[in-house]
């Protein structure tokens, strides 16, 4: 499939993550993982999403942004 212009080729990193051009000027590059879900959890994460018309993909960032920014084990 030919590119369109201006659109640029996901890369893999060393450690095979593919990562894209960032998406707003200044941003972060984004880097896709795949992440193997219970069906349940993936049912109920679609229907969430459906709901707040937001991308399955922003749920799982902010979700992991709230778990990662709480204290962790040592520090708490």
């Amino acid at each position: 499939m030919p590119r369109v212009s201006g659109q640029s080729r996901a890369r893999r990193d060393r450690a095979g993550a593919i990562s894209s051009p960032a998406t707003a000027a200044g941003a972060d590059p984004v880097k896709a993982q795949t992440v193997r879900l219970p069906s349940d959890l993936w049912r109920r994460l679609k229907i969430r999403a459906v709901d707040e018309e937001r991308p399955m993909s922003e749920i799982i960032r902010d979700a992991l942004e709230d778990y990662l920014s709480a204290p962790g084990p040592a520090e708490g």
